[in-house]
């Protein structure tokens, strides 16, 4: 007689339960930080915990911190918040100044500054010069560039300070060409001879060939200001 074995059922290979994704730092940060569920662990609790001290220093929320940090990571922001003016304030210095000094990077390695004449007009900087030199070979070397503008620069000896206002400008060079290289000469004569428009229009013509203009395009930009000592 022949046995017949009962069918055999495969039991299901119980599945191992996936980890729960973490959370990212900053995810984590927020909720500790509002009072959240989400325990750091032994190893990362002394990071939150000066992160919240920095915070706490700067006047900073962490999601703020986050956000400063996501848009802006390559400029550093200025330590004593009461002295950063607004883009407003820092645009109103621009226009107002009549020279800065603008730094490039050589290939020698070396940072070179010259100051020069400018005009902020479109949301550039822009200058004039000759057709060759210094600035325009690290130019064409490096187009990143800084540009430094001060006014109301005013020595106050009895306090050992000085009182100003500075702006600096981050941002990438480039020669301009036809129509955008003569509105940039055509600003910078209404700004600098204002009274000699005429004759600057045809100091263009005549000088169009041997003249050289750059723009700065503004990619990032911080204003200072350090108002009058208290005398108390």
């Amino acid at each position: 007689m022949a046995i017949v074995k009962p069918n055999t059922i495969a039991k299901p290979t119980p599945s191992k339960k996936s980890k729960p994704a973490s959370k990212p730092v900053y995810q984590t940060f927020e909720s500790l930080a509002a009072g959240g569920k989400d325990k750091p662990n032994a190893y990362v609790a002394p990071f939150y915990i000066g992160i919240a001290y920095v915070c706490l220093a700067a006047g900073t929320h962490p999601i703020e911190l986050k956000n400063r940090h996501k848009e802006n990571p390559m400029f550093k922001e200025i330590q004593r918040a009461e002295k950063k003016l607004s883009k407003g304030e820092s645009q109103a210095i621009l226009n107002a100044g009549e020279y800065g000094v603008l730094s490039t990077m050589g290939e020698d390695g070396y940072p070179y500054g010259i100051p020069l004449n400018y005009v902020f007009h479109d949301d550039k900087i822009i200058f004039h010069c000759a057709g060759a030199g210094h600035k325009l070979k690290n130019i064409v070397f490096q187009r990143k560039v800084s540009f430094c503008v001060v006014t109301q620069a005013e020595l106050v000896p009895e306090m050992f300070s000085t009182r100003f206002k500075s702006v600096i400008v981050f941002g990438s060079a480039r020669v301009l060409e036809g129509i955008e290289k003569k509105e940039g000469l055509v600003a910078i004569v209404h700004r600098l001879s204002p009274d000699h428009v005429p004759a600057g229009e045809k100091y263009i013509q005549n000088a169009w060939e041997k003249t050289t203009v750059v723009a700065i395009d503004v990619e990032h930009m911080s204003g200072k200001t350090a108002p009058a000592p208290n005398h108390s």
